[in-house]
Formats: structure tokens, sequence, C-alpha cells
């Protein structure tokens, strides 16, 4: 089954951070802190089992990725509250932090890769500025493949992410809807479900005899190691974390390493 899910978030469709200078940054919970996200992590074991190929979401808390689903099988559209991007190299670094700016998208902090150093930007998009392509063009391309698009929480209003369950429709595939309120596209779904999407997700797993996992903390490390190009028998050993299901993405684990050589 080719499937794409929309995810939401339920207070709202546009994410936006721009704040007065006088305006305090509001605590935001550590994903560490939040243990009940049912729906992420039964969508990210759906897509590890292959039954779902895509997640196109418009939250920007974080929880597609820390309930494992892997990142070249997520479409955020408003960005991610901590991931920074590359100026210089488009990196992608996962923190365990939020990493919004208050005044511009820059944070302040310098890409972790050795041979750059560029300057991060957090991810988060405001106001008035576009989509980011790459998310989109991922989003429409499995538009043009899903058999089945599963809406939970979108009052599917808001473009351009709207079009993509109207595109699903088009194509004469099946749409499922999840929300306590009436759609645009409520005559034309095959099933409305007036229900939270955490029970909805719920259902869906008990129906398809799959356990919907706990969440816990994973970390990777990548340690590489070569030869001093000066020194005889001496290496460079380099330990970087790294996020668990890609390892592509740097992941902020140490503020330093202390190494201990047993010289017998």
């Amino acid at each position: 089954m080719d499937s794409v899910a929309k995810s939401f978030c339920s207070g709202g469709e546009q994410i936006g951070h721009g704040r007065s200078p006088s305006e305090k940054k509001p605590k935001l919970a550590s994903p560490k802190t939040i243990l009940n996200f049912d729906n992420e992590m039964a969508l990210g074991a759906l897509q590890r089992q292959g039954r779902l190929k895509c997640v196109i979401s418009q939250n920007c808390d974080s929880l597609h990725l820390r309930s494992g689903l892997n990142s070249t099988n997520l479409a955020e559209f408003h960005g991610n509250m901590d991931l920074e991007l590359c100026f210089k190299c488009g990196t992608k670094h996962l923190r365990d932090f939020d990493t919004v700016g208050i005044r511009s998208h820059s944070t302040g902090r310098q890409c972790d890769k050795r041979n750059c150093r560029g300057r991060l930007k957090d991810s988060i998009i405001d106001f008035g500025e576009d989509l980011p392509q790459d998310a989109l063009g991922k989003a429409f391309d499995h538009a043009e493949q899903a058999d089945l698009c599963l809406a939970l929480g979108s009052s599917l209003t808001v473009t351009l992410a709207a079009n993509i369950p109207e595109r699903v429709v088009e194509r004469k595939q099946k749409l499922v809807i999840g929300n306590l309120q009436r759609t645009p596209l409520h005559k034309v779904a095959t099933l409305n479900i007036d229900a939270f999407n955490d029970a909805i997700m719920k259902g869906i797993m008990e129906l398809m005899k799959i356990p919907i996992p706990s969440w816990i903390v994973r970390r990777r490390i990548h340690v590489t190691s070569q030869p001093s190009s000066n020194k005889q028998n001496q290496y460079r050993i380099l330990i970087e974390g790294r996020d668990p299901d890609n390892v592509d993405i740097p992941y902020k684990l140490f503020e330093r390493i202390r190494v201990i050589v047993d010289q017998k």
C-alpha cells in the first residue's frame, strides 16, 4: 500500500516566530519530557514496516523525527524548531533544544563540520515566507503515487498543503479525514472520522495488529581515526554525535570528551 499521511498541529495551521524585542521567548517542553505522542509513534512504526511512504507535516515540534520516522520520508512545511541548517553547506543539525531565533533566522552557532564552520540558521518558516521547495516537491511527488491519503487534524483550507489530499482525490484514490469539524473535502472523502488523532491511530494500529512502540532516548556516535600527518605512530580520532535514524544529520551530544589511554 502506497500511503501518505498529513499530520497537523491542533492549535492552527500556520507557524510564525516573529516577536517584539520586549517579548520573552516562551518555554517549550523538551521532547525528552513528552512521553505521550502515540500519533507520531504509530506513524513512525508504519513507516518502518513500509506501510507508510510519506508524512507531510505542518507541525514544528520535532516529534516526528523523535518518533524514529526517517527524515527521507518526512516533508515538514513549516520547518522544525530543533533543526538548524548551515548557510554555507546546507548540512542539517538536529538539537535537543529549541533553536528558533528571536529577531532573525541566524542562531549564532557554527556548522559542526570541521571543513565548513559556516553560520547556522533555524529552519522555521515565518509568515509570508515561501515554503521549502524540497518539502513541497517530496509531498506532491507522493500525492501522485499514493493510493490512500490520511489527513489528520487539518481544516484542509490552507494551501498548498490542502492541495495534496485534493490531488489524491482527483486521481480517484482514497482519502480518509480525521477531524472534529467538517472540511471542504468532507463530501469527496472515502471516510470521515470524528475523533482525535491519537484515538484514530490507536484504532488503526489495533486493527492492523501493529503495536505502538514506547518512546525511548536513542543516541548514535560516529568514530573515525586517521594517521597523523606529521607524527609517526599517532592517530587523530574524531568522535561525533549523529541522528539515530539518519547518519548524515549531525547531533550535538558532547560538550567535551576525556580520553584515558592505558599505557600497559
